[in-house]
């Protein structure tokens, strides 16, 4: 799929509560974008972002 958001030019959001979730989808080019704790519920949450790399 994140081959056709690259062929397509399309960036990929996601949103995840676990950190070895993170560092794994950072393999694949994600970065983080923003981090914070989820109100009343006390977990962590990332949310992360591919931007289409360019197909040569």
């Amino acid at each position: 799929m994140l081959e056709r958001f690259d062929k397509e030019n399309i960036a990929c959001f996601l949103e995840t509560q676990s950190q070895k979730n993170v560092e794994i989808y950072k393999r694949y080019d994600f970065k983080v974008v923003e981090k914070g704790i989820i109100p009343k519920a006390n977990l962590e949450h990332w949310a992360m972002v591919r931007l289409p790399k360019k197909i040569k």
